[in-house]
């Protein structure tokens, strides 16, 4: 995983990930995997979360700030998915669904309300505006 990842799909115990440059799966959940790229912070999934809740005064939905180059934020259509708000250029309402464009040219359709989707997509492009030095 790096900066080039898009998005993950959580299949229970393996996450699907797809990244720019190819996709692949790995053996651990998405709190597992997740929490190990904390550790190499030297901090953790909880202590991020937390410190995001206090910050921002989100509630539920919290995006996952990795680095300055991953930040994932999460939908729930039939899958668990998460998605790298850094390659995300546009997101559309399409007819009943929502579609996710990502800097690449690839694109995303998920079965969700378009609103909630960019209500999440938000508070990931808050977080990183903070990390980049603009004011909240």
């Amino acid at each position: 995983m790096n900066e080039n990842t898009l998005y993950f799909f959580d299949l229970n115990n393996e996450l699907k990930e797809t990244n720019i440059n190819y996709q692949k799966i790995h053996k651990m959940s998405c709190d597992v995997f997740f929490q190990e790229m904390c550790y190499q912070d030297i901090t953790t999934l909880k202590g991020r979360i937390d410190a995001i809740k206090k910050i921002f005064s989100f509630a539920y939905n919290i995006p996952i700030y990795l680095n300055n180059k991953m930040i994932f934020f999460k939908i729930n259509d039939d899958r668990m998915i998460w998605i790298n708000a850094i390659n995300v250029i546009d997101i559309f309402k399409k007819e009943n669904n929502t579609i996710i464009v990502f800097r690449n040219g690839h694109s995303l359709e998920v079965n969700k309300n378009y609103r909630n989707i960019r209500k999440s997509y938000l508070k990931a492009k808050e977080i990183i505006d903070y990390k980049n030095g603009f004011i909240l």
